[in-house]
């Protein structure tokens, strides 16, 4: 099972997106 580029690209925006979510939750996001 391979992955096209387009699902690496939305599977790395993906856990951007969680990872920032997660300093949310802990209370240090710093807004850029």
């Amino acid at each position: 099972m391979s992955l096209l580029p387009g699902d690496r690209e939305a599977s790395e925006s993906q856990k951007t997106q969680d990872n920032r979510l997660k300093l949310v939750h802990r209370g240090t996001f710093v807004a850029q």
